[in-house]
C-alpha cells in the first residue's frame, strides 16, 4: 500500500442522518484535519441514536484524512 498525503489540505467535516428500519433516525458527526507539522489526522467522530439509547463518541486520533480534489473525504 502506498499513502500519499497532503497535510496542508485543510479540514474535512460533515454531519448527516440515516434512516433505520423501523423509521427512526439515527445522526452521526465528523471533523478531521492534520494539526501543524503532523503527519497523521486528528479529529472527532459521533454517532447518536436516540430511540436506543445509543450515544457513541471518539476523540482520539484518526488514521488518515483522505480529500480528493473535488473536495469528498473518504
Amino acid at each position: 500500500m502506498v499513502v500519499v498525503y497532503d497535510p496542508n489540505a485543510g479540514v474535512a467535516s460533515g454531519n448527516g442522518w440515516v434512516r433505520t428500519t423501523t423509521g427512526e433516525e439515527a445522526g452521526f458527526t465528523f471533523l478531521g484535519s492534520y494539526p501543524p507539522g503532523a503527519t497523521v489526522p486528528d479529529g472527532a467522530h459521533t454517532f447518536s441514536y436516540q430511540a436506543a439509547n445509543l450515544n457513541l463518541s471518539s476523540h482520539q486520533g484518526l488514521e488518515w484524512l483522505v480529500v480528493t480534489p473535488t473536495a469528498r473525504s473518504h
